[in-house]
């Protein structure tokens, strides 16, 4: 036994006998107030057999609730009712311990779980992160085969010299530019304005009603196409119902909600425009100019060829 041990059993033993004396001292005291004749040295005796008592009766039945074997009791033998395999006799200070130890592995499970929760927040981010790149991806892909297909048309078209290859060909750009925009698709339509007679005048059209087709002629700075063609400039309007461009005579007569307009050019000089519109507003990105411009230039190369044609055949 080390001296420390020993020490805390003098001053363990010095504490409880001053607790005892002042205690039974004290009560004493309090029954001869009453008229009760007791002396302090019965109240400690009284003390220490009931804390004995209750040492005892305690220590059994650890000893009962942790033993297997049977009980002997005026020379019977019955097996233990009380047992418990799963009770251990552990000190005071060791459950102490225990239940220190649980509290800070508790802790830790919270902060793990809230580390856990923001991870998993962050996962799902990326992933909707990941979705936006691979459908960018995607559209990009589409719009390169798109772009090799409809130079195998025109090649083709061209090639054969067919009365209204052209229309046709106006006809194949406009189902696939409307393949390549970042927003859904599902509620897009096209137009193709070329210059003829003074009159900016629709060529082709894409789940366009008929009679827009019929009531659709421009001249330049009239409305939203008449404007792209006076200025060659690029329109990109989210919502038109904020825009000047649709009022009166030259609002839209279905319910579009947004619409790109790109000019085709030939170098410096509009010959036609090639608009994009949407039934929802906010229905197009920067983005969708960039890759839209495509299509436009192409047509402008048909428009050219075409012409071409025509002033060779008139000699």
């Amino acid at each position: 036994m080390s001296a420390k041990h020993f020490f805390s059993y003098v001053i363990s033993l010095i504490f409880v006998v001053t607790a005892l004396i002042l205690f039974s001292a004290g009560t004493a005291r309090l029954l001869e107030q009453t008229g009760i004749g007791i002396s302090y040295i019965t109240i400690i005796t009284a003390v220490c057999a009931v804390t004995g008592f209750y040492t005892l009766v305690v220590a059994s039945a650890r000893g009962f609730r942790s033993s297997a074997e049977k009980i002997s009791l005026f020379g019977l033998r019955f097996n233990n009712p009380v047992y418990d395999p799963e009770f251990e006799d552990v000190p005071q200070e060791e459950i102490k311990n225990i239940r220190s130890d649980n509290k800070a592995l508790q802790n830790e499970l919270a902060q793990l779980k809230e580390f856990t929760e923001t991870l998993l927040h962050e996962l799902e981010l990326k992933d909707e992160e990941l979705e936006d790149i691979q459908y960018v991806s995607e559209t990009y892909i589409r719009h390169h085969k798109n772009s090799s297909r409809l130079i195998r048309t025109l090649m083709g078209l061209m090639a054969d010299g067919g009365p209204g290859w052209v229309t046709e060909f106006y006809d194949n750009v406009l189902d696939e530019s409307i393949t390549v925009l970042h927003r859904d698709r599902a509620d897009k339509s096209s137009t193709l304005f070329m210059a003829d007679d003074g009159k900016l005048k629709m060529a082709a059209y894409h789940r366009v009603n008929l009679i827009s087709v019929d009531t659709r002629e421009f001249s330049p700075g009239e409305g939203f196409a008449g404007r792209i063609w006076e200025t060659g400039e690029v329109e990109l309007v989210n919502n038109i119902n904020e825009s000047s461009y649709f009022e009166g005579d030259f609002s839209p007569i279905h319910n579009y909600g947004s619409v790109i307009g790109l000019p085709v050019k030939i170098n410096q000089a509009t010959v036609g425009v090639l608009c994009i519109q949407s039934e929802g507003i906010d229905g197009f990105i920067e983005e969708d100019v960039d890759t839209l411009k495509f299509y436009a230039d192409i047509c402008g190369l048909a428009y050219y060829y075409d012409n071409m044609n025509v002033k060779i055949d008139a000699g």
